[in-house]
């Protein structure tokens, strides 16, 4: 199992926001199954830009005789400047070989996050929560969420029974100016195969 997070800030010339998202699920035996599940979500407004991209691979193969195969790979990434961002990454595979057959399953699931911040409105009926100023005059650490990475990601449990591929993607952005592009491809051989690709493109200014 592979497991990257990573945080920071984000720089770039552009003026808005572009995410990228990709995504391979692959698997061969008498019984198979692969399926994509794509978020790709951006805006922009006078204040703030915000973006947020997430890409789940899954593939399954089954096999009474011979080899099962699995396979997935995902990417996702955010063009723009950004003062926060979160980056996540998960993969894991496993193959088991029996005497009564093969099974093979891979799971591969990226997401990003990025915000960047153009002009905060404080005034006082906005209700902007200060940091309280100890006695020694530092500012008290503002307290940040928890975040769960108990995630589920590499847990399958499929029941496989025939060829299947799915393709579940939601792709949206709103901005004056605002791209959305969306590329898919699914395709099945009776008991044999089963694979599913996928690309989006989305962007704000």
């Amino acid at each position: 199992m592979d497991l990257t997070v990573e945080t920071g800030s984000v720089s770039s010339e552009s003026s808005g926001m572009v995410a990228e998202v990709s995504g391979e699920a692959t698997a061969v035996g008498n019984d198979t199954y692969a399926s994509a599940d794509v978020t790709a979500q951006a805006s922009s407004t006078d204040s703030s830009s915000e973006a947020y991209v997430s890409t789940s691979m899954v593939a399954a193969g089954e096999t009474s005789d011979g080899v099962a195969y699995a396979s997935t790979s995902a990417y996702s990434d955010i063009y723009g400047d950004a003062d926060y961002a979160l980056s996540f990454d998960f993969k894991e595979s496993s193959t088991t070989q029996t005497a009564d057959g093969a099974t093979a399953s891979s799971v591969s699931v990226v997401e990003d996050y990025a915000l960047d911040i153009k002009q905060i409105d404080s005034s006082p009926d906005q209700g902007w929560d200060s940091a309280e100023i100890s006695p020694s005059g530092a500012a008290d650490s503002v307290s940040q969420p928890e975040l769960d990475l108990d995630c589920g990601c590499g847990d399958i449990d499929l029941d496989l029974d025939g060829n299947i591929a799915l393709a579940n993607i939601d792709a949206v952005a709103f901005g004056d100016d605002s791209l959305v592009e969306v590329d898919a491809s699914v395709f099945v051989i009776e008991d044999e195969f089963s694979s599913v690709t996928v690309t989006s493109l989305i962007g704000v200014d």
